[in-house]
């Protein structure tokens, strides 16, 4: 076709880009879907988790060869590089029943390499959003080598195709980054269920979650809460919150068990701030060298009914199993001198700390009874072994050995229990004791059960 001919056809003609001899240009065919649709970049460090799932690309440019000045001259000049972004919206299903989705969208280019989990920094250039069906920008390589480009839907959940046109004058090559895992979970702190914070002896009745991974992982894990459907219409104050991640003791990975003991420090991984707000997010790396790690989600004050929204953004696949519910209630206590009265082959033995046991439905109950601490380390291996009592509750000053409905074994081990069918209706004693009188040391008493029951923790010696 002719000059002539063309003008005929088109009065009107937009040179968009000419295509220089000693330009190198790329292309990237990319899009916008399910957990890859993150949305606009945050506003501020709290809402950033949505944002990271976007498309990102790595971009090298090989600054060997510097391009020759057009002038012929030899002062060295900063080089630029051009990017341009199409949308193909009749190609990209963004078709919601008989309405199109707005087909908005920005771009971002950050300095360097940007994995997941680096601090959001000034990018170089930004392209706000725009329903315009091609963008483009230029900038200055300004000496770097590497530069992040990030695509992004003005809305989270957006679906479409796009294609990245890079033209520079050094040589260049990209690729895709790693796309990052996404899970999310919704759950309720209902009833039995809510728990209370690490302090508290139901502490063990929060939300639980065992996490498994094949590789050092790093993940920001976000809690939301809100109050439900009805509270939140009578305006439910928030609650304070938090998550705790920790690596309770072997025996308990192995069974599939809850995170029920009250935890020591040693055990805490890694733990939120526990706040009155809506939103809660924290760093962590699930390392492969600590093994299996619980997530425990706790509210207080105990009970209320408030749904939660546990999302966990991650480089590397997690997997999450819910630990099943139930009833747990665990109290802390110390034996000494002067309550630490043996087994029930001593004299004293009715010093020992007693906790009463109340049962409104028969069924299974486990007890559990666990060291703490080091000073058992002072004791011989036999005269530490612990144990514990069940007995038939009775209004008496001292307890008789006629009471005694159950006993555990006494092993050198650091925890002992047992399941027992109970009645209901009954007022039962649980009793921890030491082998031999006179042994100093920390333990844990716990009761758990899938039915609810009152067990309280004065461990009353008398």
């Amino acid at each position: 076709m002719c000059v002539e001919d063309f003008m005929f056809i088109f009065n009107t003609i937009h040179v968009c880009h000419f295509q220089l001899a000693t330009w190198n240009q790329i292309t990237i065919s990319g899009a916008w879907y399910d957990t890859t649709s993150g949305g606009p970049p945050p506003t501020s460090d709290e809402d950033a988790t949505n944002w990271l799932l976007n498309p990102r690309y790595l971009l090298t440019v090989d600054p060997a060869r510097e391009p020759k000045d057009p002038d012929g001259g030899q002062k060295k000049r900063d080089s630029k590089c051009c990017i341009t972004m199409s949308l193909l919206n009749d190609q990209a299903g963004c078709y919601s029943d008989t309405y199109a989705q707005s087909a908005a969208a920005g771009l971002l280019v950050f300095a360097g390499e940007m994995n997941s989990f680096s601090k959001f920094t000034k990018p170089v250039c930004h392209i706000e959003p725009t329903e315009a069906d091609d963008i483009s920008a230029t900038f200055s390589l300004r000496g770097q080598s590497k530069f992040t480009i990030v695509p992004y839907a003005s809305t989270q959940d957006f679906e479409g195709l796009f294609t990245l046109h890079v033209y520079c004058e050094h040589p260049v090559t990209y690729r895709r980054m790693p796309s990052m895992h996404y899970l999310n979970i919704r759950g309720s702190w209902v009833r039995q269920l809510s728990g209370g914070s690490r302090q508290q002896p139901t502490w063990g009745c929060n939300p639980q979650y065992l996490v498994k991974t094949v590789r050092n992982t790093d993940a920001i894990i976000t809690l939301k809460q809100q109050p439900l459907k009805g509270l939140a219409e009578e305006g439910q104050d928030l609650c304070a919150f938090g998550a705790t991640v920790a690596q309770p003791e072997k025996e308990y990975l192995e069974s599939f068990e809850r995170c029920s003991l009250l935890l020591e420090r040693r055990e805490i991984v890694a733990k939120s701030e526990f706040a009155k707000k809506p939103m809660i997010q924290f760093l962590h790396t699930f390392d492969t060298k600590v093994e299996d790690q619980v997530i425990v989600l706790s509210l207080s004050p105990p009970p209320r009914d408030t749904q939660y929204t546990l999302s966990i953004l991650s480089s590397s696949p997690l997997t999450l199993y819910p630990v099943p519910h139930m009833h747990t209630v665990t109290h802390k206590g110390a034996f000494d001198y002067d309550n630490s009265g043996g087994s029930s082959d001593n004299a004293d033995w009715y010093k020992n700390p007693k906790y009463p046991l109340d049962i409104t439905v028969t069924g299974k109950y486990r007890v559990i009874v666990q060291k703490c601490g080091q000073a058992w380390g002072s004791s011989s291996a036999q005269d530490s072994m612990i144990g514990f009592y069940v007995l038939k509750g009775e209004k008496r000053t001292r307890v008789r050995r006629e009471q005694i409905l159950a006993e555990s074994l006494f092993l050198p081990l650091k925890r002992v229990e047992h399941t027992y069918q109970l009645k209901a209706g009954t007022q039962y004693h649980v009793m921890p004791v030491t082998y031999s009188p006179k042994v100093r040391g920390r333990y844990k008493v716990q009761v758990e059960s899938e039915h609810e029951f009152v067990f309280n923790g004065s461990g009353n010696t008398k």
